[in-house]
């Protein structure tokens, strides 16, 4: 995805970097503009000075007016280039992100379910009380830090999809807030090692009698 979203905007970088020479060329260029006017004005008094000298200066100064002005039309114009070419990345960027988005909530979400399932696989008898508290802050973490909204923003932000402004974790995603309820009333399930403490006491109570 990455690769598509590099290819996409590589004109708007080749132009980014055009202008970016270019506004150096003109930097330059102003700077010896006004030397051929100090030296052309100095000339005008000081007497004694040859017609040719003058006239040299004076072509000086209107060469590098004209190099000025050809710069300042080539900015005008790659300018108005990178602004229709940003509207143009901005519609395919978006066209790209879209499906990048539905894969990246995807992939995160698999990781979160994965983990989860691991954490309730791993949770044993042994030390049970000790290895609940770890399982529960761990769960709790998961849900209050899992926000795949937060990913997607930064992916838009940094490609230029969307403004910086502007973000997505603002839209509501009402599964979620079902599956949190659902995983508050696995918080309450009996634990393996609960089941197993349960089944010794009734055991032992039946063996007293």
């Amino acid at each position: 995805m990455i690769d598509s979203f590099e290819a996409a905007r590589s004109v708007l970088l080749k132009l980014s970097e055009k202008l970016g020479k270019l506004k150096e060329h003109k930097a330059k260029e102003e700077a010896a503009l006004l030397e051929a006017k100090i030296l052309c004005e100095n000339l005008s008094y000081t007497h004694g000075v040859k017609e040719s000298k003058t006239e040299k200066a004076n072509n000086s100064k209107k060469k590098h007016e004209q190099k000025l002005k050809d710069i300042e039309n080539d900015i005008a114009r790659f300018e108005d280039e990178y602004e229709h070419e940003k509207k143009t990345y901005r519609v395919e960027a978006r066209r790209i992100y879209e499906k990048c988005r539905v894969l990246e909530e995807e992939r995160l979400e698999l990781i979160g379910d994965t983990l989860m399932k691991f954490i309730k696989t791993a949770y044993s008898s042994e030390n049970s009380t000790q290895q609940r508290v770890i399982y529960k802050e761990l769960k709790s973490y998961l849900k209050d830090k899992r926000d795949t909204t937060e990913d997607l923003d930064f992916w838009a932000q940094t490609y230029g999809v969307y403004d910086s402004t502007t973000s997505l974790s603002t839209e509501t995603n009402q599964n979620d807030d079902a599956h949190n309820d659902d995983d508050d009333d696995d918080d309450d399930e009996p634990s393996s090692a609960d089941t197993t403490t349960s089944s010794t006491k009734t055991k032992s109570k039946k063996n007293q009698k």
